[in-house]
């Protein structure tokens, strides 16, 4: 089982097209991946307080989960640096199924490990991609044509 959440907290209503382009990196908030047991990152199930901000970086944790996708189409393996959780990272592998490994990247040891199916990772990242551009296209949709945002666009137009 895969379960993607995610809450855009930053301000990103009024946010000029060229201003996003030259001074943003990304769109953060929280961001949350369920893989079977394990979980990485925090969603809360609840109303935001004022004020309230998320550190991950979704649309970084999208377009990498995605290239993950494209990736495995071509090679066995794709690891994805987590930009959050210093010296760890994820590593998927394609077999019959998708065996998704949490490393501790300073020793190359392996954590814990899952299986899932190719086709339940693929559905959930691609449904998540999907939500994330309607989310972004509602708060602000001069931000749809931002470089990031478009990249992430081309991606999903591509596994479709």
């Amino acid at each position: 089982m895969i379960k993607i959440k995610w809450i855009i907290t930053d301000s990103i209503n009024d946010v000029d097209l060229n201003e996003f382009d030259t001074e943003w990196d990304g769109i953060y908030g929280y961001f949350e991946i369920c893989i079977n047991n394990h979980v990485l990152g925090f969603c809360p199930d609840r109303e935001l307080l004022a004020g309230e901000e998320g550190n991950e970086d979704i649309l970084y944790w999208l377009t990498k989960l995605s290239d993950g996708i494209i990736q495995l189409n071509v090679c066995q393996e794709y690891e994805i640096r987590l930009l959050s959780m210093n010296m760890a990272k994820i590593i998927l592998k394609k077999n019959d199924k998708l065996l998704i490994s949490f490393v501790n990247a300073n020793r190359d040891e392996v954590i814990w490990a899952e299986e899932v199916t190719i086709k339940e990772w693929d559905n959930e990242i691609i449904m998540n991609i999907e939500k994330f551009i309607k989310e972004v296209q509602k708060k602000n949709s001069n931000l749809l044509k931002a470089n990031l945002i478009q990249k992430l666009v081309k991606i999903k137009e591509s596994l479709a």
